[in-house]
């Protein structure tokens, strides 16, 4: 009997000791403390997600140059600062909805949260459609101002 309400008790220690860790918070206060690390720990995220991009856009490189010629790759690499620039003008929409969020939620206004949520989400939607068919319309004049080779146009 001894053993069996022990198993219990480390059994639910280890339920509060994993609560405790998917529950943890970590508030990152950017007003106190050093300012180099401080930096540092917020721009990390924000660094992968630029690297897991660019690991993205070097895969489908390699991969489209297993099966196509040299200007279809010469192509694919000539946008690349075209999906920089709409995937930069993504983030920074991104982190105005976020600025938004962050005050709403702060301040405990629950409805206000879901609605910018939803509205977010719709305009989100929006956009992309918008931004796909802009990016269509001017990739040819951008890649023509950038001196790109005519041939990778064409392809």
């Amino acid at each position: 009997m001894h053993t069996q309400s022990k198993n219990q008790d480390s059994s639910a220690s280890a339920a509060v000791k994993k609560q405790s860790l998917l529950s943890r918070r970590t508030d990152l206060d950017l007003t106190n403390g050093p300012l180099f690390s401080t930096m540092i720990r917020f721009a990390l995220p924000l660094l992968l997600a630029n690297l897991i991009n660019t690991m993205f856009h070097s895969m489908d490189i390699m991969v489209l140059s297993r099966f196509a010629e040299g200007n279809e790759v010469a192509a694919l690499g000539a946008t690349s600062a075209v999906n920089a620039l709409f995937s930069s003008l993504c983030v920074g929409i991104c982190t105005g909805v976020t600025i938004i969020l962050a005050r709403l939620v702060g301040r405990g206004e629950a409805e206000k949260t879901r609605r910018v949520v939803s509205t977010a989400i719709l305009t989100g939607a929006m956009l992309g459609v918008l931004m796909g068919a802009l990016g269509m319309v001017i990739n040819r004049p951008f890649l023509s101002w950038t001196d790109c080779p005519t041939d990778c146009i064409e392809d």
